[in-house]
C-alpha cells in the first residue's frame, strides 16, 4: 500500500515536487526536503526522528521511483491550482447564512482570516 502526500497549499504545483511531499508504505516514509529525500523507519521510529536514507538508498531509489510515476500521472489533473487567487474572501456560504440568521464574525474585526 502507498501512501502519497503533498504540502504547500496554495502553493504552485512545480513546489509540490520540491518541498514538503513525501511517498510512504508499512514500513518506511520518505519525504523531501529542501535538499534532498529524507527516510524515515516508521516501525522503529515512528516519530520520523532518524533520516536514514543514506543508510538504505535501496528503499529511496524505490520509493522515489514511485513518487516520481505518481507525480508524473497527476500532473494533467492540476488545473484548479489558482483557484484560490481568485476566490473571494468571505465565503459566500456563510456570508449568506450570516444574513439570514441576523449573526456572524464582522471581516472587518478579523481582517486576517477569511470567512
Amino acid at each position: 500500500m502507498w501512501g502519497v502526500r503533498v504540502g504547500c497549499p496554495g502553493a504552485p504545483p512545480e513546489k509540490y515536487i520540491k518541498d514538503g511531499c513525501g511517498i510512504h508504505n508499512s514500513r518506511f516514509s520518505l519525504v523531501r526536503g529542501e535538499t534532498d529525500w529524507q527516510l524515515f523507519d516508521l516501525k522503529n521510529d515512528p516519530s520520523q526522528t532518524n533520516d536514514i536514507a543514506a543508510q538504505q538508498p535501496d528503499v529511496v531509489k524505490k520509493l522515489s521511483v514511485v513518487y516520481d510515476r505518481w507525480w508524473t500521472d497527476v500532473q494533467p489533473n492540476l488545473v484548479n491550482e489558482g483557484a484560490y487567487k481568485t476566490a473571494p474572501q468571505v465565503n459566500p456560504f456563510k456570508e449568506e447564512y450570516w444574513k439570514q440568521s441576523g449573526g456572524g464574525p464582522k471581516p472587518e474585526t478579523h481582517p486576517e482570516k477569511s470567512y
